[in-house]
């Protein structure tokens, strides 16, 4: 009886730090990622630059970032991982820890549509959007 116990607690705490190393893992796994997408995006232009289109990121945490990109870059961008090919956008909302598998993002029209439905080969002229926009970032 006792060795069964035992057996049983060991195979417990065995079980707990396969879970903890499987955890840690993913975290490590998810920040090289991030890493990866930050060094993929365009620099960013002044504020001082023309034909620059200035994006706010409102998180559901209540945070709000603030990038600028090119009016004439793609939206689209050359990073590939797992076959998926990212878009400027998503790369930066991603870098900042926000996962397209349980995040969108949502543009500030009426109504709200998600970048995730535009034409990743358009530009943001191309796209008509306005020199100032405000994405919202939700859970799907």
């Amino acid at each position: 009886m006792d060795k069964a116990k035992r057996e049983e607690h060991e195979r417990a705490i065995r079980q707990e730090r396969e879970a903890l190393e499987a955890q840690e893992r993913e975290e490590n796994e998810t920040l090289a990622l991030q890493g990866k997408l930050k060094a993929s995006l365009p620099s960013e232009p002044a504020s001082t630059d023309k034909d620059i289109i200035t994006i706010r990121l409102r998180f559901p945490t209540g945070d709000q970032h603030i990038r600028r990109f090119r009016m004439d870059e793609p939206v689209k961008c050359r990073y590939v991982h797992k076959q998926n090919v990212f878009k400027w956008l998503v790369v930066y909302s991603e870098s900042l820890g926000f996962n397209m598998k349980t995040y969108r993002l949502l543009t500030s029209d009426v109504p709200k549509k998600d970048v995730a439905t535009l034409d990743n080969n358009k530009s943001f002229r191309e796209l008509k959007w306005p020199p100032r926009e405000q994405i919202t970032i939700g859970e799907k």
